[in-house]
């Protein structure tokens, strides 16, 4: 019987200290979080700068298309971010909102000709912010 409860208790004290290092197993590293970061950012820049190419603005669709993968990128930018401890996005965050705004309801290739300005502008904080961004988790790159 003493037995039997010595292995129960054992078994009792063992599952959480098991649950434990078996959850913790699934976590990333902050060197691998900091990895997924970069590589997020990276793929910002890269759609940021499809935005910036004046042949965008010549076709509602073509803008639509660039537009969502800014969308895109930036969502994982700030997913990723969540996971390193020294990632400040507040200033993406914010140029993000006011590239939003500087879009607002583009209805076709006149209203977004009529933007256009507005909308680079917007961009060019956008990408500001980002390279703000790239330069605190990459101090000296």
């Amino acid at each position: 019987m003493r037995k039997g409860m010595a292995l129960v208790l054992a078994l009792l004290v063992m599952l959480p200290l098991t649950v434990t290092a078996i959850a913790g197993c699934g976590e990333k590293s902050n060197a691998e979080a900091e990895a997924l970061l970069n590589q997020d950012l990276e793929d910002l820049k890269v759609s940021l700068a499809g935005m910036l190419d004046p042949n965008i603005y010549t076709s509602s669709d073509l803008f639509k298309n660039a537009w969502k993968q800014v969308e895109n990128a930036y969502n994982g930018v700030v997913d990723s971010a969540k996971e390193v401890k020294d990632a400040r996005v507040t200033d993406l965050t914010t140029a993000f909102s006011d590239l939003k705004k500087a879009i607002g309801n583009v209805t076709g290739t006149q209203s977004l000709v009529e933007k256009a300005d507005a909308i680079t502008t917007a961009l060019e904080e956008l990408q500001n912010a980002w390279q703000q961004l790239f330069s605190d988790i990459n101090p000296g790159k």
